[in-house]
């Protein structure tokens, strides 16, 4: 029996009853079996969907890893009712799935994911600069090189080196316009794709 904390990026139906779970970990994404969950007296039912974030238990098998249980610490739940901060979550893991998803050492990574989700979720911070934030860590954490903007496009360029310098808690304090935000949020996917050949759909 394996035990890991995680946070399911995304849940796939599989089959007649199960789902596949892809789950960030501090070791690396991982895809989690989760059998007869799509039953409706399923224990697990509540626990196999996405923005659950707590202690996972699964077992090794032939199929791959199974899910056997599930200890919820957060779902995030303002990120199912709130049509922003849903879509800006969902952003910021699609760019997990497609940054890390071959990296077996993901610590920094995963903290600073449920950092960016207890702001999305619950903190003031417009969601559109919650995924600027995140996806210039992304970029960083990646190599991909933001600065070759700095002529070109010199307000992007300072909304982007302001976002990078900033933690988390200081953004907030930051003076930008949101059109600013999200013309440096484009620049940073067009850069992303660019680099590493990811398209992001969010």
């Amino acid at each position: 029996m394996n035990k890991t904390q995680g946070i399911i990026l995304r849940a796939t139906d599989y089959k007649n009853s199960d789902k596949l779970l892809n789950v960030m970990t501090p070791y690396g994404i991982i895809t989690l079996v989760a059998r007869g969950v799509r039953k409706t007296s399923a224990k697990l039912k509540a626990y196999a969907a996405i923005f659950t974030f707590g202690e996972f238990t699964y077992n090794e098998s032939k199929i791959g890893k199974v899910l056997s249980g599930v200890e919820c610490t957060d779902n995030f739940f303002p990120c199912w009712k709130e049509l922003g901060k849903n879509m800006a979550a969902v952003f910021c893991f699609e760019l997990t799935e497609k940054c890390f998803r071959n990296d077996e050492e993901t610590t920094e990574e995963f903290v600073f994911l449920l950092k960016i989700m207890n702001e999305i979720a619950y903190g003031e911070l417009a969601p559109a600069a919650c995924c600027l934030k995140f996806a210039v860590f992304c970029a960083e954490r990646t190599g991909t090189d933001y600065t070759s903007v700095s002529e070109s496009e010199k307000s992007v360029y300072e909304v982007l080196r302001a976002f990078s310098q900033a933690e988390i808690e200081e953004l907030q304090t930051l003076q930008y316009e949101i059109s600013e935000v999200y013309a440096a949020l484009n620049r940073v996917c067009a850069l992303l794709k660019n680099n590493l050949g990811i398209r992001i759909n969010s």
